[in-house]
């Protein structure tokens, strides 16, 4: 019996060692076809994780300085002072051109309000022979009467180069 024990233990061993041996053997097959390609799969992914970190960082930088760059050339497109320092006759020549627009557009609304003040204040017509004889003075329509040519010399030096008509008398 002894030897049968021992038959059975022999036995018991080589089953170990066989078993042992195809375990060992699943496991590199295991390792082999599976966890080396998740492994590798794993590493490919955070390198392309990284590298896609990298250009969204790079991509934030640029736009900010171009961002920054627009920021700056739209204030110094608007900065006035800057403008006028470096073309002081343009600046001169438009506040000129705005101070006569401005002046002929007062003395235009001057005028207009003295002739809506007249007619509200005298009758519009004026009875005639016949009762339709309309009164000139009291049309707003009414053309201010032609200065001489000595008037005209003497005002031309208040008169506007962009506006036609004469400033309204003080």
């Amino acid at each position: 019996m002894e030897d049968q024990n021992e038959q059975i233990l022999k036995e018991m061993e080589d089953t170990r060692s066989s078993l042992t041996e195809k375990l060992e053997a699943l496991e590199t097959r295991v390792n082999d076809k599976v966890v080396q390609p998740v492994t590798d799969a794993v590493e490919r992914v955070t390198d392309v994780a990284v590298d896609i970190a990298d250009t969204v960082k790079e991509t934030v930088n640029n736009v900010t300085d171009k961002v920054t760059e627009t920021t700056r050339a739209v204030a110094s497109a608007f900065d006035l002072r800057k403008h006028v320092a470096q073309h002081p006759w343009v600046a001169f020549s438009i506040a000129a051109t705005a101070g006569c627009m401005v002046g002929s557009l007062l003395g235009r609304m001057g005028r207009r309000s003295s002739a809506h003040h007249d007619t509200m204040s005298r009758p519009r017509h004026v009875k005639g022979s016949n009762g339709a004889a309309h009164h000139l003075e009291a049309s707003p329509l009414r053309k201010a009467p032609k200065k001489e040519k000595s008037e005209q010399k003497a005002g031309s030096a208040t008169r506007c180069a962009i506006s036609d008509r004469w400033p309204s008398p003080p």
